[in-house]
């Protein structure tokens, strides 16, 4: 059985998208699923018409992103860190890998990797195909894993990010300030 990667959103050269697709079409024990659109379109359908371990999904809408997410072992949110402010983001696909309960693999020194790191729910890359074949080799191995990984995932995602934490956190910044106003009358 193959091992699915899944990335949906905008295809731009910036996130290792190419250099990945590349990595997959060499390694039969890997099946890839990208959806989204940009500049990388159709790279994407040519590497899905050569290929029957990469699948091209074009556009799709956000519930079917989620489907897709869920279906799939291991999402990829590779941004390039040399970017400024992909070293500073913080993607949805880490939400959602997160709320999911899939490992992630992101590149070292993007935003959100040290949460990645410190939690061992996936695997930080170098931003390269061969760090990207190392990551992926590396996840693979700890494949028996997955399941404990998936629990502090969605551990981490009900306790810290969302939406009923996202609001508590959000009114006592709002109160915060308030209070902050009040005493500089």
């Amino acid at each position: 059985e193959k091992v699915k990667l899944v990335y949906v959103g905008i295809l731009p050269k910036t996130r290792l998208l190419k250099e990945i697709a590349e990595a997959v079409s060499e390694m039969p024990n890997v099946e890839l699923h990208i959806g989204g659109f940009g500049r990388l379109d159709d790279f994407f359908k040519d590497m899905a018409a050569r290929f029957d371990h990469i699948h091209y999904h074009g556009r799709i809408s956000y519930d079917q992103t989620l489907s897709l997410e869920n279906e799939c072992d291991i999402m990829l949110a590779t941004y390039d860190p040399s970017i400024e402010n992909y070293r500073f983001a913080a993607p949805n696909k880490f939400y959602e890998s997160l709320m999911l309960g899939k490992p992630v693999i992101m590149a070292r020194g993007s935003g959100m990797s040290g949460i990645v790191e410190e939690n061992a729910i996936g695997e930080l890359i170098d931003f390269s195909k061969e760090g990207f074949i190392d990551g992926v080799n590396r996840l693979i191995s700890r494949k028996e894993e997955w399941p404990l990984i998936r629990e502090r995932m969605q551990e981490i995602y009900r306790n810290q990010y969302c939406w009923d934490e996202m609001e508590r956190r959000l009114i006592q910044m709002y109160t915060d300030l308030q209070n902050e106003e009040n005493t500089d009358c």
